[in-house]
């Protein structure tokens, strides 16, 4: 009976929703894929209510919601959490059918109460192992660009075969007396562009990513980006979404655990007309904003590059308040160096 129900499914001759082939079919889906990867709330949105497993593996800990994957956990007896307490929480869950306001500072994750993660709630409740690897990145040498150090043994990393470092800052000159660039710098904007014609170019197998600082300024690289595309085919192609690991443009505010090759972090924020700084970082003013910074870090495997109109003598230590804005001036002086 389930082999027809899956036979009806295949051939088109049902329309069973996932959840109700699964229903029908679970033992015989169950002895053939004894081994399933599924995202939390899918995964718990589509098993039938009896589904067990003997183990329930939840990678990136820190990152998945409680709420999203207690379906899951519901259906083991045995559970092991990979998590980072020093990585970004789960996003906020939103409570409207609204489209929030990007600019609201009460739109933005962390902003209010952090969403509980699996990590968070599960990490005193369990026996604790601490890994000796950094499993995420494939050069050491990006390891200093970190701004924050675990307690405890450092982590191993993979030791990099690149000849040059892999990570390089870029620093812009804003145009003096320019107007509107204090939340994203039309020089950054145009080297980023820059710069992702060259990966793409020089590096076709090797995955990108562009973060941003704030959501202005990665709204005006997406539209630099394309522009830019409009007369060149070969980019449009190499930042479209055919590849394994796609093109990946965000703030960090909407990083959820993703890694690329590369890594281009553009600060965007830039001085007044009348060439002040107004030390507004996005989310790194924000308590615990190192996490963000760290985030964006961790994004890269193989290279970093760091693109901004400020150099880390540009900011003020006594100016720096928040532990976000502080790593930031770590990093520029570490990149720059």
């Amino acid at each position: 009976v389930q082999v027809r129900a899956l036979r009806d499914a295949l051939s088109g001759r049902s329309a069973s929703s996932t959840r109700d082939l699964l229903d029908a079919s679970w033992a015989t889906v169950r002895a053939a894929r004894p081994i399933w990867l599924a995202g939390a709330l899918p995964a718990g949105a589509a098993l039938p209510l009896d589904a067990t497993f003997d183990l329930v593996i939840v990678l990136d800990g820190h990152c998945v919601a409680l709420a999203h994957a207690i379906g899951a956990l519901g259906r083991t007896e045995q559970v092991v959490v990979l998590g980072d307490p020093a990585q970004l929480p789960p996003s906020p869950t939103p409570l409207s059918v609204d489209a929030p306001d990007a600019r609201s500072a009460s739109a933005a994750p962390g902003s209010g109460i952090e969403t509980p993660s699996v990590f968070a709630v599960l990490r005193d409740q369990l026996p604790g192992l601490e890994l000796s690897v950094r499993y995420g990145c494939r050069d050491a040498r990006l390891e200093v660009a970190m701004p924050t150090r675990r307690n405890g043994s450092p982590l191993a990393v993979a030791p990099g075969v690149a000849a040059t470092s892999p990570l390089r800052l870029h620093h812009v000159l804003q145009e003096p007396g320019s107007r509107d660039q204090e939340e994203s710098v039309s020089a950054e904007v145009g080297l980023v562009v820059d710069l992702v014609r060259r990966h793409a170019a020089g590096r076709p197998s090797a995955s990108l990513a562009v973060l941003t600082l704030g959501r202005a300024h990665a709204d005006a690289i997406e539209a630099g980006l394309a522009r830019a595309c409009l007369t060149d085919a070969e980019l449009a192609t190499a930042i479209g979404p055919t590849a394994d690991e796609p093109f990946l443009l965000r703030c960090v505010d909407d990083l959820n655990g993703e890694r690329r090759d590369a890594v281009i972090l553009s600060v965007g924020y830039g001085r007044t007309m009348d060439g002040r700084l107004l030390y507004r970082y996005g989310s790194l003013n924000r308590p615990g904003g190192l996490r963000w910074l760290s985030a964006a870090i961790s994004t890269a495997r193989r290279d970093l590059s760091v693109v901004s109109s400020v150099t880390a003598s540009d900011l003020e230590p006594r100016r720096l308040a928040a532990d976000g804005l502080r790593g930031l001036r770590q990093l520029l002086a570490t990149a720059e160096w």
